[in-house]
């Protein structure tokens, strides 16, 4: 097949679409689905991913009425797949949240998904697909959350849920370390960075520059983790940080702002 040279509107409309066509038409995980179509189409698989994410955040901020086909209006992997999957993914973050992607137990992400081990080789082959299935199901909370969120106290809300979340905010630190071991953790690494950033942005004054944005979000991972230390338990974590998040956030805009 020739490869694209240019990755315009058609290229990804079409990539995207393969994509969901390759999910719907086989078991193969999210990342082998990738995979098979950017070799078909010589796209790179972070690309491809990236297209994938932006597609499905567009539709589900779209109002529902502007979905011509239940396939345009359902993202992949919330039904067309099954729950088995998606719950394994699910149970994969807590599992990473508590112990890391090195001491994830497979029997253990099984007993949280409430289902067979065997479940868990037979929906994820390698102990990678798994792990990116965790990822790539972190960030897309993340995206269907942040979508709609366009409003100051919306952005806000959603940046005291992300971080306020003991659980969440372990898997993202975890996360953010597996990063720099693995080149697709990576890229939805540097994904969910620009959405964090984007929700400050929105949170605080819309003037608020880029960079500012992201030293806000280095600013809260850092306060996430030490909060998390002192804190083992989800409720003082929550109380902690949410007064952590305000005041940052608070704070956060007269700096930028006065120039």
């Amino acid at each position: 097949m020739v490869r694209p040279t240019l990755y315009d509107d058609d290229t990804q409309r079409r990539a995207v679409q393969m994509y969901r066509e390759r999910i719907a038409a086989t078991d193969e995980s999210q990342v082998k689905a990738r995979r098979y179509v950017g070799d078909q189409l010589g796209i790179k698989q972070a690309t491809l991913h990236r297209w994938i994410r932006a597609a499905d955040a567009s539709e589900a901020a779209a109002p529902a009425s502007a979905a011509t086909t239940p396939s345009r209006s359902i993202s992949p992997g919330t039904v067309r797949r099954g729950t088995g999957r998606d719950a394994l993914a699910a149970g994969a973050i807590g599992e990473i949240a508590d112990l890391g992607v090195g001491g994830m137990r497979l029997r253990e992400v099984a007993h949280r998904a409430g289902i067979s081990v065997g479940s868990v080789a037979y929906h994820f082959p390698e102990r990678k697909d798994l792990v990116d299935a965790a990822v790539d199901t972190f960030a897309e909370r993340l995206d269907a959350r942040s979508a709609a969120a366009i409003e100051a106290q919306a952005a806000a809300a959603v940046l005291r849920d992300f971080y306020c979340d003991r659980e969440t905010s372990l898997f993202w630190a975890e996360a953010r370390i597996h990063a720099t071991r693995d080149d697709h953790a990576g890229d939805v690494a540097d994904h969910i960075h620009a959405a964090l950033s984007k929700l400050v942005v929105r949170a605080v004054d819309t003037r608020l520059g880029a960079d500012r944005a992201r030293q806000i979000v280095a600013t809260l991972n850092t306060a996430a983790v030490d909060t998390a230390r002192r804190h083992r338990q989800p409720g003082p974590y929550g109380r902690a940080m949410t007064q952590t998040v305000r005041r940052t956030l608070a704070g956060s805009a007269t700096p930028q702002l006065e120039k």
